[in-house]
């Protein structure tokens, strides 16, 4: 299981600081509809972002008993189901199937 460490300092007003080791600081703000300035990241741009960064999923699949294809994309429509990430957001996830 993979661990992603980051931390939020929030400075003065609705500004902060995101922090992850090893990595430039970002600033952060409320977004300005709620109050917050302008010009500064917000935590919901950077969870969009997030999520179109990573939401195309291409596999490539050799399979020993090509009869099996069907099984294949049958598991593929499961997975694209129950992917915690399309889940959890109600976001699109688009899996691609390519087999050998």
């Amino acid at each position: 299981m993979w661990n992603y460490e980051t931390s939020v300092e929030w400075k003065e007003g609705k500004q902060g600081v995101v922090r992850c080791g090893g990595k430039p600081d970002i600033a952060v703000a409320t977004p300005p509809e709620f109050g917050g300035p302008e010009g500064i990241w917000t935590p919901e741009d950077m969870l969009t972002g997030s999520v179109e960064s990573c939401v195309v999923i291409d596999i490539d699949l050799e399979l020993e008993e090509p009869t099996r294809a069907d099984d294949a994309r049958n598991a593929l429509i499961q997975a694209e189901k129950n992917y915690p990430l399309s889940n959890t957001l109600s976001c699109p996830v688009e899996l691609v199937l390519n087999i050998a």
